[in-house]
Parts: C-alpha cells; structure tokens; sequence
C-alpha cells in the first residue's frame, strides 16, 4: 500500500475497502461513506497490540497459575522482583493499522502476533520491584546461561543485598526459559540464597 504525503494510514484503509466493495456491486460506494459506516458501527482506525504468540498448552498453564497468583496479598507482592529480558528489533516501525471497536484491543483478531526474526535487534535485561527499578543492561548478542548469570551477580545481586539490608524480602520471578533454569544459575541462586516463584 502506498501513501501520499499527509495521509493518514486509516484513510488508506478506508479507500482500499471503497475500491474493493465498488469491484464486487454494481453501486458505488465513496472513501468517506465508508468511513462514516464503520465509524457509526463503533469502529475506528488503530494502530493493532504486539503480543507475543503463545501456543494453547502455553495459555491454559499461564491461565492457571494467573488464577493461583491472584489469590496473594499485597504484602507478598511488595517481595517480589520481576526481570526478564527483551528483544528489540532495530529495522522499520513494524506498525500495522487495522478497524477495531475500543473493546477489541486485545483480541486475537486485532492483535499482530510476534515471532523471532533474523532482523538487527539488541537484547536488554531489566527488572523491577514494588519500590525500585533496577538498571537496563544491553548485552551483546544472544543472552547464554553464563550471561544470565554474570547478569544476575553483576547488577541483580548488589539490589538483593540492598533490600536484605533493609530488611525486605526478596522473591525472584523470571519466566521459565532454559537459560533461567539452567543448572549453572539455579546454583548461583541457591549459593546466594534467593527465593525464586515458579
């Protein structure tokens, strides 16, 4: 699809629809008809959520553990920290527009699916806390076991000693991927003995 200057993507959308609609009938129905109809359905030009494709045996086990969660008190929380780490892709915006009514954000079908690419990306690692956000660490390439780790002992550990020191709780919560699974970093997280949620 092609853009002129100025144009708004939803414009586009709304063209492209009047142009296929006017193919298939014998009336022809305007750009701005068409806008307007969509508009009057409760339908409006958005930019579709990112979310990360999850397969079924996936969400049935995070919907349970979300319903275990849920059940904790705010204290338990006030414990947690949460890291993880994130891919960024550093070619084209990526942005696709679609029709959708306001309570449709996250549905499936007004979602874009993302999948791992072979494009230009960084990696950062972060986490953060009820109280604190902990620092945003790029590494270089692919985030190993061994990374994950020095991670972990370099910029995770000194916020640990700083709540001990404070007499707050710590609870380490990262997801299940197998670099933080890993033999090598459930014995570092033992040896410095951290409570992690599974």
């Amino acid at each position: 699809m092609s853009y002129k200057a100025g144009e708004r993507k939803s414009q586009v959308i709304c063209k492209t629809l009047a142009k296929k609609w006017n193919a298939s009938i014998s009336k022809t129905v305007s750009e701005r008809t068409t806008r307007r109809r969509l508009k009057s359905s409760g339908y409006n030009g958005r930019q579709a959520r990112k979310k990360p494709f999850i397969s079924t045996k996936n969400q049935k086990k995070r919907i349970q553990w979300a319903k275990e969660m849920v059940k904790k008190t705010m204290t338990f929380w006030k414990q947690v920290v949460f890291t993880n780490e994130s891919k960024i892709e550093i070619s084209g915006d990526g942005r696709v527009f679609i029709w959708r009514k306001s309570t449709e954000e996250w549905m499936p079908t007004c979602t874009l699916g993302t999948v791992k690419t072979g494009e230009p990306s960084i990696m950062v690692w972060g986490c953060m806390s009820n109280d604190a956000v902990g620092p945003l660490v790029l590494t270089e390439g692919s985030v190993t076991t061994k990374k994950y780790r020095d991670i972990l002992q370099k910029h995770f550990l000194p916020l640990v000693l700083n709540r001990r020191r404070r007499r707050l709780a710590t609870i380490l919560l990262d997801d299940n991927a197998p670099i933080h699974r890993a033999n090598v970093v459930k014995v570092w997280k033992e040896r410095n003995q951290l409570k992690c949620l599974e």
